[in-house]
């Protein structure tokens, strides 16, 4: 399954591919300029959550791509109205320890722990949007487009 952001019932997958308009709806949405945005997403080690800046853009682009009819203003205040609790991530492997600046700040509340899944099946621990790395794959890295 791919990795998709679930809000009020409705799944958003997390965007590969980047837009010419993706750049400065990030600057929009965050205050940030692409190269900055960047910057934070590709230089966060896996003991740091991500800036929850970067996350609301990850958001924000998935649900533009989602709605591409609507316009950026809608696209503002839609991600603006959203808490953070009622954002789900699907399709990545859950933190190990979970903390209030995870992006939905649950815990399971079970003491079971979760049996190992097949290396091949595993999600990413992080979901990055920089296409698969795969040379050909036709995806775009977010370092790769000009900034706005």
């Amino acid at each position: 399954m791919e990795p998709a952001f679930v809000i009020r019932g409705t799944r958003y997958p997390v965007v590969n591919d980047y837009r010419l308009g993706d750049p400065a709806l990030v600057c929009e949405i965050t205050g940030l300029e692409w190269a900055a945005f960047n910057d934070l997403l590709l230089n966060t080690d896996d003991d740091t959550p991500l800036d929850f800046r970067v996350q609301t853009a990850m958001i924000a682009v998935a649900v533009a791509h989602v709605h591409h009819t609507w316009s950026r203003d809608k696209i503002l205040r839609f991600v603006s109205s959203i808490p953070f609790d009622e954002v789900e991530l699907e399709g990545v492997e859950p933190e190990t320890d979970p903390t209030p600046s995870t992006l939905n700040g649950s815990e399971s509340g079970s003491s079971t722990p979760p049996e190992p899944v097949p290396e091949s099946q595993a999600a990413p621990s992080r979901v990055t949007p920089t296409g698969s790395g795969s040379p050909g794959s036709g995806t775009t890295s977010p370092a790769s487009l000009p900034a706005v």
